[in-house]
């Protein structure tokens, strides 16, 4: 695959001291059946799996449901699907719910995430989405952009932090 978007995660694929493991474009394809309706994934997303979508060492915790810590096994991206049904069983609880096409990049507590809407064009906003009243922007949003524009530029950033011995949140 040609890397366009993330390529200082393609040039470090080391970052403290655990190597990104990707996965294949037949898995990518697959998820897409899954989660996009058959759709292509925006490419920059399409790029993080296949550069790191089955582990890499950037903060996300989308490891957090369906991830078996105790043997290190790998789920070769069902973390995005067990993640995705894990929110919209909770949704209904406050009264919530998102109606275009999604993916989960980072859980926080259960209570909020944050996610991508997959038909934002080739490298889509980033956005947090608070479930719970308590994980909510200042104004009370339930959904409010994080502030990178881009997925690329927030994963620039997140290399870019590694790189420098920061860490991601």
């Amino acid at each position: 695959m040609e890397i366009k978007y993330l390529q200082s995660m393609q040039q470090n694929p080391v970052l403290w001291g655990d190597e990104s493991r990707g996965i294949t474009l037949e898995r990518i394809k697959e998820l897409e059946q899954k989660l996009n309706n058959g759709k292509e994934f925006p490419k920059a997303f399409r790029e993080y799996l296949f550069l790191g979508g089955d582990y890499n060492h950037l903060g996300f915790d989308s490891h957090g449901i369906g991830y078996d810590y105790k043997n290190m096994t790998t789920t070769k991206g069902e973390d995005f699907i067990a993640l995705k049904e894990y929110y919209e069983k909770k949704m209904p609880k406050y009264k919530v719910s998102l109606n275009r096409p999604y993916i989960i990049l980072d859980s926080y507590d259960g209570l909020s995430f944050m996610f991508i809407y997959l038909d934002e064009g080739d490298d889509p906003r980033v956005y947090n989405f608070g479930v719970d009243p308590d994980y909510r922007d200042d104004n009370g949003e339930i959904i409010y952009p994080i502030p990178e524009k881009t997925f690329s530029e927030l994963i620039n950033r997140l290399v870019d932090y590694a790189l420098r011995g920061l860490q991601p949140w």
